[in-house]
């Protein structure tokens, strides 16, 4: 008895078929995969996003680029957050202030490392009102070669809609006192390393507050 061989174009026509078939079924998964993880990717971006940092308290708000670590305000210390990017705020309450800030910047790469540049202590004092909105600017170096000579002459500003405070290297050892000091304390290390002007100016003030 003779069997008949099926016809061999059927056959590979229903194998193109089936192929084509499930190759459209992986586009399509491949797809909505990739629609899904793009849809949790932003969704992950804006959750995790950070979002400014507050230290300490008042009405007067001072936004400070990463950059810059806010050493303290009035000699007492901050504890400045340390950020990768982004900005980060000082409050504080109205009058006058004087800001003891520094640049560090981290210029390490994957094959060196020890390049975290500093600059010297620089201050700036100014008169800060309630309801204005205050900023720290700088040229910012692009590159380390920049920072090195950027922190010999650094150029560090307090921004505000009155107009610009140019801050100014202080040369030699910087007296700040801890966070949790009391004010006498402060008071005190402040007179230590203050000049005989400057007490004898403090006296001829203080003779006015009696």
């Amino acid at each position: 008895m003779m069997t008949r061989a099926r016809p061999l174009g059927g056959l590979f026509s229903f194998r193109r078929v089936f192929l084509e078939s499930r190759m459209t079924r992986y586009s399509s998964l491949r797809f909505l995969f990739l629609c899904v993880f793009s849809a949790l990717f932003a969704t992950g971006c804006s959750v995790f996003e950070q979002k400014p940092v507050d230290v300490g308290s008042g009405e007067v708000k001072v936004t400070v680029p990463s950059s810059i670590k806010v050493i303290a305000v009035d000699t007492r210390e901050v504890n400045a957050p340390s950020l990768y990017r982004g900005n980060y705020h000082v409050r504080m309450a109205p009058g006058i202030h004087t800001l003891l800030v520094q640049y560090v910047e981290n210029w390490n790469t994957m094959d060196e490392s020890g390049y975290i540049i500093k600059s010297e202590a620089i201050e700036i004092r100014s008169d800060f009102a309630a309801g204005t909105e205050y900023r720290i600017d700088l040229t910012t170096p692009q590159s380390r070669r920049e920072a090195q000579q950027w922190v010999l002459a650094p150029d560090v500003r307090l921004a505000s809609a009155k107009g610009e405070v140019k801050g100014h290297e202080i040369k030699g050892p910087v007296i700040t006192t801890a966070a949790d000091t009391d004010v006498v304390e402060s008071l005190q290390a402040l007179w230590q390393a203050s000049t005989p002007e400057d007490r004898q100016r403090f006296r001829d003030w203080l003779e006015t507050q009696q």
